[in-house]
């Protein structure tokens, strides 16, 4: 059974908010990546934080809410695909691998 303390938790209106800046970092983020080119320093680091917080929201909203109630929300199933192909991407960006390389990767 799912802790009601995490479950309020993560249907906070705190919790969404902090979500919604994350997201708003990593859409800066990816605005000013350069495809095709190494990116600096920091806004790897950038990509690898938003990255690692969504994947701890995803761990979070599935221990509080359950997999049922989870996967029975629309924007959590895109939400767990969007985490399921940024963690793909971050394998290959750690690992140095292109698309070309790896095609069953996309």
């Amino acid at each position: 059974m799912c802790s009601t303390g995490l479950r309020g938790f993560v249907l906070s209106r705190r919790f969404d908010a902090f979500i919604l800046a994350i997201i708003l970092i990593n859409t800066i983020t990816i605005s000013i990546s350069r495809p095709g080119e190494r990116n600096s320093t920091e806004v790897r680091q950038l990509e690898s934080f938003c990255t690692i917080v969504f994947i701890i929201e995803l761990g979070l909203k599935l221990a509080g809410l359950g997999a049922v109630e989870y996967f029975g929300d629309s924007w959590n199933r895109l939400d767990f695909i969007v985490v399921l192909e940024s963690i793909v991407g971050f394998i290959m960006v750690r690992s140095s691998l292109t698309p070309s390389q790896c095609p069953s990767c996309l």
